[in-house]
């Protein structure tokens, strides 16, 4: 069954070549829905994925607001026969080998997202990942904690869903945010027993790294694209909307957390132990 990777992007030229460097032989296809970029992100991705089979789209949505994100996303998804996952560019998707049987079996797989968090200035995939492997925050976005070896439940948290969910059924997939799902599909329209979270894949969602000037960067822009609603009348995004010292004192608290706990969690330990 094919896998189809998609995420939506705004000026993402700093981040792009490490996550298309670490997705491209994962995915078998690619759908890149870009939000009007005016740096280099285009052309990095024409670059990286010459040889795959990818699109890239121009969003219907002038900003970013969470809900017609969603609305967008799940439109295009309809139409993908396979499973498929979104993704943001700051989410790095890591998976053993039984994961692939997992979904296989799975409607929808549950991932869940722990964070990135460090000082770093990465030259190269290598150096970002060699890096990136002593600064992971297990735990920041709610649980699992180590000691439970079932993920539940598999409809909230701080997850991503692969799935393999197409037609008008997959507009009742995901809350908003697309970080858990709607009571509907596993009350109703999914067999329960064919929802499951993974104890074989994670998602490194790498918020505060590697954190240097560009990444700061990155991050106030971010709120240049948000609309006036969601900008000033909406609590959604709060982590997007500040000044330079918001983003600093935020990364500072972060950064002060325990680092070392996702050693005790196996899927983590076996996907980073790999990278030297």
């Amino acid at each position: 069954m094919e896998k189809t990777l998609l995420a939506h992007l705004y000026n993402e030229e700093y981040l792009l070549p490490f996550w298309l460097e670490h997705h491209r032989d994962i995915f078998d296809k690619f759908i890149l829905i870009d939000y009007n970029s005016t740096d280099n992100s285009l052309n990095i991705i024409k670059e990286f994925l010459k040889n795959k089979d990818f699109k890239i789209l121009q969003s219907r949505n002038q900003y970013f607001d969470a809900g017609a994100v969603d609305e967008e996303i799940t439109d295009i998804e309809k139409e993908i026969v396979g499973n498929k996952i979104t993704l943001n560019i700051t989410e790095f998707f890591y998976f053993n080998e039984k994961f692939k049987q997992e979904i296989l079996e799975n409607n929808i797989t549950g991932i869940h997202v722990c964070v990135g968090c460090g000082e770093s200035e990465p030259n190269t995939y290598r150096e970002f990942q060699s890096d990136l492997k002593n600064n992971i925050l297990w735990g920041l976005h709610g649980q699992p904690t180590p000691s439970r070896e079932i993920w539940s439940p598999p409809i909230g948290g701080n997850y991503r869903f692969m799935h393999n969910i197409s037609g008008e059924l997959n507009k009742q997939v995901y809350n908003t945010g697309r970080h858990g799902l709607q009571s509907i599909i596993y009350q109703e329209k999914i067999p329960i027993n064919k929802i499951k979270n993974t104890t074989n894949a994670f998602i490194c969602k790498v918020a505060w790294f590697p954190w240097n000037e560009k990444t700061l960067k990155r991050k106030m822009q971010i709120q240049e694209k948000m609309s006036h609603r969601e900008r000033y009348e909406s609590s959604a995004g709060f982590q997007h909307k500040g000044d330079k010292k918001f983003f600093i004192k935020n990364f500072m608290q972060t950064n002060g957390l325990h680092k070392e706990n996702f050693l005790d969690i196996p899927i983590v330990r076996e996907c980073l132990q790999k990278i030297i």
